[in-house]
């Protein structure tokens, strides 16, 4: 069994993978899309052989068509950000001079000057999702896939190299940890220039043939009016507020009155919500003493957390993890 990522959707097939601004789409689609974008990159080459490609798109549909269209030509995904300014894009770019650089139509402004002044090949995500698939190249799990940045905090941001089998190391060890399952249903609002939005999130759903609804920015009335539908939503980010950290009824300011109601944790989670994901730094810290038997906390070292505390943390009641 292939552990590329892009390899595991063939078995999903017509089941829905997306579900985004631009519609909802199955993983045939997705693959289909992906293989346009990719024999586009080639432009008549074999193999991207390991070359960067920069792209910049909203949350969406296109985003996940481009990434994955990247690594089906050999390339090496570099997802710029949407709320960068000039410079920072600037930056990326000199640092990695990519093989191209593709933009969402509604980013064009942002993007194309700058790309064009290093003489950098342009081209819109619309193009590229309409031109025509042909042979692609066999990528091995061995090669780069993605470049990320770090924040920059104590000097320049500095770009982060992994493989494609760094990438499904990180996958299966949170779906094992989470317990992922085919029927989940997750919400993305996270930013997709870092790591967690990208592989906690869409990666991990797509791997398993779950369902991943992305939203086209965070906004917390709409992320709790969807949780409200209910429909087995898998896991939640710590973005939906203070709250979420609380019992069951607890009120917090800036949150609507009736927020915090039918949202618990871990044993105590109703059938809609199996599960809270996040970082409760941001929680009263009455609300953590009083309720810390029935959180886990999970960052990206999930699998090392549920490790040492010997047991599955969502089968029953959970234990605060330092």
């Amino acid at each position: 069994m292939s552990i590329l990522l892009t390899s595991r959707a063939e078995r999903y097939g017509d089941r829905t993978g997306i579900i985004a601004p631009e519609g909802s789409f199955t993983y045939r689609q997705l693959l289909d899309a992906s293989g346009k974008v990719a024999s586009f990159l080639l432009d008549g080459s074999k193999d991207l052989q390991q070359r960067p490609v920069a792209f910049l798109a909203p949350p969406g549909f296109h985003y996940v068509a481009l990434q994955w269209g990247i690594w089906r030509a050999g390339g090496i995904a570099v997802p710029l950000s949407v709320f960068h300014p000039r410079p920072e894009l600037e930056y990326v770019l000199d640092d990695t001079t990519p093989a191209a650089v593709v933009a969402h139509p509604d980013f064009v402004s942002r993007i194309d000057s700058v790309a064009g002044k290093r003489n950098l090949r342009f081209a819109l995500s619309t193009e590229a999702l309409d031109s025509v698939a042909g042979p692609l190249p066999s990528v091995v799990e061995s090669r780069r896939a993605m470049i990320l940045y770090t924040s920059g905090t104590t000097g320049k941001p500095k770009g982060v190299v992994s493989t494609h089998e760094n990438i499904a190391a990180q996958i299966t060890s949170l779906v094992e940890a989470w317990g992922w399952t085919v029927e989940d249903r997750i919400l993305e609002v996270l930013p997709l220039h870092h790591i967690h939005g990208i592989v906690n999130v869409i990666a991990c759903a797509l791997w398993v043939g779950a369902v991943c609804e992305i939203f086209p920015a965070f906004d917390a009335q709409k992320v709790w009016d969807r949780i409200a539908q209910g429909g087995h939503l898998c896991k939640a980010d710590r973005r939906l507020g203070e709250g979420i950290c609380c019992r069951t009824g607890t009120h917090v300011p800036g949150l609507p009155p009736d927020a915090a109601y039918g949202v618990r944790f871990s044993g105590l989670a109703g059938p809609d919500l199996r599960e809270v994901e996040g970082d409760f730094r941001t929680c009263p810290v009455g609300a953590i003493r009083n309720d810390r038997d029935r959180y886990v906390p999970f960052q990206p070292a999930a699998g090392e957390a549920v490790s040492r505390m010997g047991r599955d943390p969502i089968a029953g009641g959970g234990s605060e993890v330092n």
